[in-house]
Order: structure tokens, then sequence, then C-alpha cells
């Protein structure tokens, strides 16, 4: 029974006075399941700052710090217990508010780490609401955002409605003004409504159908422009704070400024289309160019040769119907027979040529020897070289890895890079061809060059180009290097070309290698 208590604890546990505590009260007719508190204090004699729940005379309950000591008297018997008792509720109450701004900081900071990580608004609306439900004593969120001429609210995105509520046409677009959530879009004010069955919104009837209770509406708001609203509500009895408000604007902020980066991506990613567009338009314009300008090239090459054919044939049939017969001046109509042959075979070698250049054909890649590769096309030419009086050196790196390549399409690609050299430099001139594995180990290095005339700085940029040719007429119809190029790119390769007027020119390719097992 309580014998003594002071105002402190008079007050606590709701006495009206001293008189009235001491009427054969129990300290554990106050403690809600406090029994072991009651058994460790005569089993010990004491306890220490042990928690529990008490109840008021008013049945209020709330947390307490207990520390209790027996009395004895000179006989060491127990004659009662002293014991002090410490209100916890204020304390609780600012652990429970510091564990509240916790979890909003937390809940900012996670919403801001969205914001910046993703550009897919919808990623972030959906991230906040969750955010939003898990950390407010909420159950139900909608996002409305402003279209592009600020005049209606559309809803976004949403979550603890009904279908049937977010169905609706009011709740799936509203006018600016109308209603609570247009007046907060058009003041750009925080508005709080503790009952909305009692509000004198237009939409009351359809709110009683989703039986709402409480709502918060608050402006999403980036660099002072009003982007939309963050509706949160309950479907029970609940009032928000000062601080709810506090909370749900600063989330507001972040959604806005993820609105305002959801734009801006979106600004760009159409310009890069269009600007994808223009480029797709160009290379169609420069296509068509190409084109046009292969087809004057071929016409010219074949127009050629083939108007000689048609002069000597003229030339012959004129002769036949003079003379009959030849006579004396069969040599001349053979001359003309082998001019003809000759201008035909060029008509073949264009064509040839072209097919050449136009042909997918696959790429057998396989590991192959360089040198072997190279020997094998100068025997091609040596006759060439012979012809000229070329001196030709060649150095191979020792222990040089093989590469990938299609042995035939490199042998091609070093016939005409040879043939090139050969028809540059003049008779007693040189051509050199090194080979060696580039310094990281991966690529294997193929120089040609020779001490010819060189290439001139304004024709260096068009030598890879079909039908780009500088050699005099009848000597080439500038395919060589275009198709060394496609073959050289189809490897995965590089091609390049260095050249001085007057000193002569240096062919260089870079071809992967095959990385043998240890």
């Amino acid at each position: 029974y309580i014998t003594d208590i002071n105002l402190a604890g008079i007050k606590l546990l709701g006495y009206e006075n001293r008189e009235d505590a001491l009427r054969r009260r129990k300290l554990e007719d106050h403690l809600k399941g406090g029994l072991h508190l009651v058994d460790e204090i005569r089993q010990k004699g004491y306890v220490q700052d042990f928690e529990v729940l008490m109840r008021d005379m008013q049945k209020r309950e709330f947390p307490v710090l207990i520390s209790a000591n027996a009395t004895a008297d000179s006989d060491d018997r127990v004659t009662g217990y002293v014991a002090f008792i410490r209100n916890l509720s204020a304390q609780k109450k600012v652990e429970a508010e510091l564990r509240q701004l916790n979890r909003e900081l937390e809940t900012l900071n996670n919403i801001s780490k969205t914001v910046s990580d993703s550009l897919l608004l919808n990623d972030v609306l959906n991230s906040t609401i969750e955010k939003i439900t898990e950390t407010l004593d909420v159950d139900s969120v909608r996002v409305y955002l402003l279209d592009e001429e600020q005049k209606y609210l559309y809803l976004a995105a949403h979550r603890g409605l009904s279908e049937e509520f977010t169905s609706l046409p009011h709740i799936q677009l509203r006018e600016v003004g109308n209603g609570i959530l247009g007046y907060a879009a058009e003041t750009n004010h925080a508005l709080i409504v503790d009952d909305l069955k009692k509000s004198s919104t237009p939409f009351r009837s359809s709110i009683f159908r989703e039986d709402l209770t409480a709502a918060a509406y608050i402006p999403l708001v980036a660099k002072g422009q009003i982007l939309g609203v963050i509706c949160v509500s309950t479907h029970f009895l609940h009032k928000f704070t000062s601080k709810n408000v506090e909370f749900l604007t600063a989330i507001g902020a972040q959604v806005g400024m993820a609105i305002q980066n959801a734009h801006l991506f979106a600004e760009v990613k159409h310009t890069y289309e269009e600007l994808q567009l223009a480029q797709q338009k160009l290379v169609q314009s420069e296509t068509l160019a190409s084109l046009g300008k292969l087809a004057a090239t071929i016409a010219h090459e074949i127009n050629n040769p083939l108007t000689s054919v048609f002069t000597y044939t003229r030339l012959i049939l004129k002769l036949l119907k003079k003379e009959k017969c030849f006579g004396e001046r069969i040599h001349e109509v053979e001359r003309f027979l082998r001019l003809m042959e000759s201008e035909t075979t060029r008509c073949c070698n264009i064509v040839k040529s072209l097919l050449a250049f136009s042909r997918k054909s696959v790429v057998d890649r396989k590991p192959n020897d360089v040198k072997e590769i190279i020997d094998r096309a100068v025997d091609i030419l040596k006759h060439k070289l012979k012809a000229k009086n070329i001196r030709l050196a060649r150095e191979t790196q020792a222990k040089l890895p093989m590469v990938l390549v299609d042995f035939d399409q490199l042998q091609q690609v070093i016939l005409n890079l040879l043939t090139n050299a050969i028809e540059a430099v003049e008779p007693g001139g040189s051509i050199s061809i090194t080979t060696r594995a580039s310094d990281s180990g991966e690529k294997v290095e193929i120089n040609v060059s020779d001490n010819g005339r060189g290439i001139d700085p304004e024709h260096l940029p068009h030598i890879f180009e079909p039908f780009y040719t500088t050699k005099e007429e009848c000597k080439g119809v500038g395919l060589g290097l275009a198709i060394a190029f496609g073959i050289i790119k189809q490897h995965k390769g590089e091609i390049s070309v260095h050249s001085t007027p007057g000193k002569g020119t240096t062919f260089t390719l870079r071809l992967p290698v095959k990385i043998l097992e240890a």
C-alpha cells in the first residue's frame, strides 16, 4: 500500500490530494503488466531504472522509470519500500520526434538520390509515393502535373486508391482553380483539410464513396515555378501537423526538380532525334550525290573504249565495202582489231573491278603468317619489278605473331599496294616492306613504302574513294585502294597513308593478332 507520496507523485498518478492517495491504494494498481517489478523488489530488495507503463486515475497510460529500495527496522526486517518514479513521456516524445525526423531526412536523401540517378519521371514519382507512405502515417497519395499551357492538372501517379475513384474524369483531369486541388495549384499554397467530408469541395460525393477523411495538398515547385500538386490523404481520422507540411514541401521541391530534369531530358532527346533525322537526310543526300558521281564516272570510263570499238568497227566495214578484201591494207585492219581488243579488255577490267568492289563476300579469317602472304604477292609481281629495275627490300620482325585474316583477301591488298608503288617509282627506284608487332602486341603493322613521286596533299583525303585516281587515262579506274580499304575494314583493321610529293609514299596496315593459347 502507498503510505506516503509527494506532490509530484500526486500529480503524476492523478489523485485529487494526499489523503486520496493514502486511502489504501496499491502501487500495483497503477502498473500495466508490472507484476514482475513487484516480485523483483520483494526478492532482491531493490530495483534500479526499471522501465514500465503506468496508469493514472483517469486510466491514461504513460512510460516511467522506477528505482526502488526496501526499508528495514533495527532487526533487519523489511518494513516498506521507497520508490522513485520518473515520468518518461516527454523523453519518449522527443525520441519519437527524433526518430521521425531521421526517417524524414533519410526519405529526402533517398528521393534526392533517385532524382539525381534517374531521368525517368515515372520512376521518380513512384519511388516518391512509396517513401511518403512509408514515412508518414498515410495510406494514399496522388501526384498531379500541369500541362504545357498551365491550364489543367493531370493525374501522373497514384497509390492506395481504388480504380473506380482514380478513373473518374475529375480525378484524372482537373482545371486549375477547380476544387481544393485546383485552388492549391492556382494559389501556389499548401492546403490542409482535416475533414474532407465537411469541406466545400464540389467533388464531395466521390470523396464519400472513396471514404477519404483528411488530406494535404502540396504544390510541386522548382525555381519559383509551380509544376503540379501532390495530394496526400488518409482513409482514417488524421491531423496533418506543420512539420508534416514542411516535410512534404521539401519533397515537393525535390519532385519539382525531377520534373524539370525530365522536361530538359525530353527536349534534349527531341533535339537529338531531330539531329539524327537531319544527319540521315544528309547521308541520303550525300549517297545520292555519290551515286550520281559513280554513275557518271562509270559511264565515262566505259564510254571511251566503246567509242573506240565503234569507230574502228565502222572503219573496217568501210574497207570491206570499198575493197571487198583488204589486200595491202591487212596490216592496218590488224592494228584496228588489236585496238578493239585492247579497249574491249579495258571494259571487262572495269566491270571486273566494279564486281570486286561491290561483292559482299564472306571473310574466312584464320591465323595466317604475314610473311608468307607478302612473299606470295611479291612472287606474282617479280616480272614487273624486274622490268623497271626496282629494288625491293623486305624486313620482318623475328617471332612475328600470326594475324587473323583471309589469306587471299590480304594478298589482294598487298598486290594493290605494291602495284601502285611500282607505277609510282621511276625505273631504278626502290620499294620496302617492313613488318612488326605493335607495342601492345595486339596488332601486326605492315608498311609498304616507295621513293616515287608521292601524292599531293589535295589528293590525300580522296585516295580511298571509289573511282578517284591520279593516274593517266587507261592506267586505272580508281578502285584498287577502295577495295583495299574495304578489305581491311572487314578484318577490323586500319589502313593509313603518309606521303611527301617528290619523296615517296608509305601505306600502313594494322591487323588484329591471333592470340595463341599457352
